[in-house]
This record gives structure tokens, sequence and C-alpha cells, in this order.
């Protein structure tokens, strides 16, 4: 009786030959004019969602804001050196810097009051302050135990989430307010 060995690596692809596959796949530049990438960072404190926008090369003129309860669209426009007349008679060697309308819809993690959201923007970046709702806000309950003292216990107050952060599941809060 022969015995034949195979190897389980013989049929793989070897990792730098996929690597290579995975960045010429993933790095194809846009056209001119082409979607602009706006970063972000957005945070959570105890009372605000707070939420800060890269926007080099924009002017508060050409920016606009819209908030509703769960979402927030930043719009913004940049100008572009080719929009003024003179330039047809310039001989460009690159052009590069992003340019035009973009803009981008986040969806929030909470519910947000946008009638008191507040907006500055200073240097490029562009910072939003949205007061939470009050049911999205954690609310610190005492609660008390038969035989035992008095316990402080973070109980979250969104409908369909049980208990709070740091909280094991089942201890949750679920009676109406």
């Amino acid at each position: 009786m022969a015995f034949t060995s195979s190897s389980p690596f013989g049929e793989m692809t070897p990792l730098r030959e996929a690597m290579n596959r995975l960045m010429e796949e993933s790095m194809v530049r846009e056209p001119f004019g082409g979607k602009r990438a706006m970063n972000l960072d957005v945070y959570e404190t105890p009372d605000n969602l707070e939420i800060i926008a890269a926007l080099p090369g924009v002017s508060s003129n050409d920016l606009n804001v819209t908030a509703t309860g769960d979402t927030v669209t930043i719009k913004a426009k940049i100008p572009s050196e080719t929009e003024q007349k003179e330039s047809r008679e310039w001989t460009w060697y690159l052009h590069e810097i992003p340019h035009g309308e973009f803009s981008r819809t986040i969806d929030l993690p909470v519910e947000v009051n946008p009638q008191q959201a507040k907006a500055s923007f200073q240097d490029g970046l562009l910072k939003l302050v949205l007061p939470k709702v009050e049911e999205a806000r954690q609310h610190r309950l005492q609660i008390q135990t038969t035989g035992h003292h008095e316990q402080p216990v973070n109980v979250g107050q969104q409908q369909g989430q049980p208990g709070g952060a740091g909280q094991p599941m089942g201890q949750g809060f679920t009676g109406q307010r």
C-alpha cells in the first residue's frame, strides 16, 4: 500500500503575494474632483455627543451643518484655482489639492437635541457639541437590597437596552419613570 504525502500549505497563497494584491486593489486614487474624505472624531461625554471634523481649506461661508435627533450632516465646499478665469492660461503640473463640494452624514449612537446644539469653527476644525436628550443620559439610582446598605448602580435609560455601562445583563431597570 502506497502513501502519498500532501502539504496543507501547498495550495495557499504566499503572504507577500496576498499583501501585494491587497495593496494594489485598495490604493486607487480618485480622479480630479472625486469624493473627498472628511476625517472625524466622535465621542460622548455624560451630557453631550461631540464631533470634531477636519476641514482644511474650507471657509466658514462654505460650510453648512444640519442636525436632527439621530443624524448630523456636514456639507462643505473648497474652491479650486481652476475656477479662476485666468487659470485657463496656466500650465498645470500637479492638481492634487482636494476641491469641490463634499458632505458626510453621521448616524448618531444616541438621540440629541439639535435646537441646543453649538458649533464652532477655527483653524480648519469644526467642533459640534450636541446635547443628549434627557432619555439618553445615564442616571445614577440608589438600589436598596434587603439586609445590605445602599449601593450606587449606573442604569441606562435607552429603551430596549438593559442595564447601563459596566452593568451585567439582567440587572437593568426596565420600569417606567
